[in-house]
């Protein structure tokens, strides 16, 4: 305004002094006029700085704005996926810890089935072999007494069976043995007949009982063997899901 006024008042003055000063007064206004013209210029410039200035805080404020939401939202993601994670990691340590226990369970329930597969074999090779040995003694002791060397018999290593046999059976029939072993013939016909009857009697429970501990012993074979195949495979799978899980809750615990 005051700018303005300057040139106003050099105008008039260079009207009411035409002449010898004309020419400093016009040099007046015409610098004048370029400062006028120069200080447009700048508050233009300033104008066209200002707005883009503006434009450049709004722009950087809109992008700031999505930034820090876009950072709230990923650290609610983070926390969120971090408390997956250690729910995940708790549900498989606990599944891992109980897949050990079941390997464990099972190796022992294996342990324990051969351990009694062994003891019963044992019991059932020795009650074989007891009743084997006496059937064939007291196969032997038939044919001699129907041959009639029944003397010779008892001296043979069958014939020693044969003695222990009859110190082991039954009352019944043990008071007759006895007899026939202290004669140590069996020529009276009677009597052979009688004692045959006897022998052949404990030579078909002999036969019963070793077949009835035969077939037991297979089914114990077939049971144990079952067993043993289905730990196993208990066993297997159990490794397997503990390798799986293991692997699984080492990546969990990197992510947490």
């Amino acid at each position: 305004m005051k700018l303005a006024v300057t040139i106003a008042l050099a105008s008039c003055v260079a009207a009411t002094q035409e002449g010898t000063s004309a020419n400093p007064i016009r040099r007046v206004v015409g610098m004048l006029q370029a400062m006028q013209k120069k200080v447009e210029q700048e508050g233009e410039e300033q104008e066209e700085l200002f707005a883009k200035f503006e434009c450049y805080c709004n722009t950087n404020t809109e992008k700031l704005t999505a930034s820090v939401a876009d950072g709230k939202q990923k650290i609610e993601d983070l926390q969120t996926a971090i408390e997956t994670d250690t729910a995940e990691k708790k549900q498989v340590d606990e599944e891992l810890k109980q897949h050990k226990e079941e390997r464990s369970t099972a190796n022992e329930a294996i342990e324990q089935a051969t351990s009694m597969r062994k003891k019963d074999n044992t019991a059932f090779e020795s009650e074989e072999a007891d009743l084997k040995a006496n059937l064939k003694a007291m196969s032997a002791a038939i044919a001699a007494i129907e041959k009639g060397t029944s003397s010779s018999f008892l001296q043979s290593d069958a014939g020693a069976v044969f003695k222990h046999i009859v110190d082991t059976a039954a009352d019944d029939n043990k008071q007759d043995l006895e007899a026939f072993l202290q004669s140590g013939t069996g020529e009276n016909g009677a009597a052979s007949d009688e004692i045959v009857g006897i022998l052949k009697t404990m030579v078909d429970e002999m036969t019963e009982r070793l077949e009835e501990i035969t077939k037991a012993e297979t089914e114990a074979v077939e049971n144990f063997n079952s067993l043993a195949k289905a730990k196993n495979e208990e066993i297997a799978a159990a490794t397997e899901a503990i390798e799986v899980k293991t692997g699984r809750t080492g990546e969990l615990a990197v992510k947490i």
